[in-house]
């Protein structure tokens, strides 16, 4: 693999990461003074709210949020063009929200909500549309700031609407739309993307064969809200908000993995469309996702370790026993991470096709399996984690056969890990005496086997160099 390569990589991941990572590390420090300001049933309905946002998201947006990032990117359309037929595209999609507003007003749930919604998914699209347009312009460091922001705004408005105000479930929500409303326009007006808003060029058989590649990614995301989300609502349903507020609550420690990973990703679909008519392809593929794959089981298996310490430090006294969801989940993230890092080869290929059709499988497991584990067996919260890493295994299975062509995995070091985790994951659980003992050798064993691959990276960026000339 190219040491220049590697080090774009990492040097776009650091500066992304530098931009989004300390201030989403805030928020989580912001977890305790949240659950202890929100109540179970509080915290449980403001996770529903915004749950139910992230799914309609998509189908406001005809998926073209997420594929701003490819179409700008690539050669087959000009940035400009992209840009100019995102705001018809846009503006279609507002027109079909209208649709379903009256739908959501006559579910009594939500129907005291509908307001916040509308609210919370346009500014999500707006926000969307322009983070992903600066990326593939390769404004990097505008695309970082806006991410620091962001969250300095959320935490912001989270802090005066739910202590001063006392604004509870909906001062929670509200405060992420405001916070997207004024970061897009910091950035509209930061990279002057006004000049490139052009109306007389924009030609609807353009936008048609662009949204052949973007609306496969609706239903794609809608299956992967099945797998991430409808465990909540159905936590909800059978057990009520108490015990769901416990499992929204325990989602946050593994989703710092998420964090990481979407930093990562950002990163690496720029390096992954720069590379893709290089002749090497395969071999950098797979030597990135070797290295990236021995970190995230290392920083899984320490977050496992480490989970009831974890929520004893994050969470108010209340919610400690939201503890023994995050093993499972955590093991769950790990493996999520990996299927998001194998999709990137389908968008570099702009087949959005396959994609799909490994979310579906992923979702149907998922909800299958929800229904039985919660439904039929009644094992609540604990049932819920085991039934999404199932699915996300699913999803990760079917990814990695059919890019098999472009990124070679280590399926003995694979298996291996998996088979730590796991153990790692049931020590944990069970908590018999004097089981840190065990869950430290075995994290031991996890770091031996994936130490290599993370240093030999370290090692190609000129990293490991740069400490000892410091020394």
């Amino acid at each position: 693999m190219s040491k220049n390569r590697t080090r774009k990589l990492i040097g776009n991941t650091a500066v992304i990461a530098a931009g989004q990572f300390g201030s989403k590390i805030l928020v989580y420090l912001l977890t305790r003074l949240y659950t202890s300001l929100l109540t179970n049933t509080e915290y449980s309905v403001a996770s529903n709210i915004s749950d139910l946002a992230v799914l309609i998201i998509p189908l406001v947006s005809l998926g073209f949020g997420e594929a701003v990032f490819r179409l700008a990117k690539g050669s087959e359309y000009s940035k400009k063009e992209v840009f100019s037929d995102s705001f018809v595209i846009f503006v279609f999609g507002c027109l079909l929200f209208a649709v379903i507003v009256p739908v959501l007003s006559s579910i009594e749930y939500f129907s005291n909500y509908v307001l916040l919604i509308v609210f919370y998914v346009v500014a999500s699209v707006i926000h969307t549309f322009c983070s992903n347009y600066i990326r593939a312009k390769g404004m990097v460091g505008l695309y970082a700031v806006q991410g620091i922001i962001n969250t300095a705004f959320v935490i912001f408005f989270n802090v005066i609407f739910l202590i001063p105000f006392k604004m509870s479930s909906v001062g929670y929500v509200l405060s992420v739309p405001i916070a997207d409303m004024l970061v897009s326009v910091f950035v509209v007006v930061k990279a002057k993307l006004w000049k490139d808003f052009d109306p007389a060029a924009i030609r609807l058989p353009r936008i048609g064969s662009m949204l052949k590649y973007s609306i496969p990614l609706i239903p794609t995301t809608v299956f992967m809200w099945v797998v991430n989300i409808s465990d909540r609502f159905m936590v909800t349903y059978f057990c009520g908000d108490a015990v769901n507020g416990l499992y929204s609550a325990a989602y946050k420690i593994p989703t710092l993995l998420g964090v990481m990973n979407s930093i990562f990703i950002y990163a690496w679909q720029i390096s992954a469309m720069d590379e893709r008519g290089c002749a090497d392809r395969k071999r950098f593929y797979t030597n990135v996702f070797d290295s990236y794959a021995s970190f995230m089981f290392i920083a899984g298996g320490a977050i496992i370790v480490c989970s009831k310490l974890v929520t004893s430090l994050m969470f108010a006294k209340t919610y400690y026993n939201a503890w023994i969801y995050i093993p499972i989940l955590t093991f769950a993230m790990v493996i999520h991470n990996f299927s998001s890092f194998l999709d990137s080869e389908n968008m570099v290929r702009l087949k959005s096709m396959p994609t799909m059709l490994t979310a579906l499988a992923g979702a149907a497991t998922n909800l299958v399996l929800n229904l039985l584990f919660i439904g039929v067996f009644g094992w609540g919260g604990i049932g819920a984690a085991v039934a999404t890493y199932i699915s996300y295994m699913t999803t990760f299975v079917l990814r990695a056969k059919i890019v098999g062509g472009s990124i070679v995995l280590q399926l003995p070091r694979m298996v291996t890990n998996n088979i730590l985790m796991l153990l790692l994951v049931v020590v944990t659980m069970i908590s018999f005496k004097g089981y840190i003992v065990v869950d430290l050798l075995l994290f031991a064993l996890l770091c031996l086997l994936n130490a290599r691959p993370v240093l030999r990276t370290f090692e190609r960026a000129g990293i490991a160099r740069l400490f000892k000339a410091r020394r």
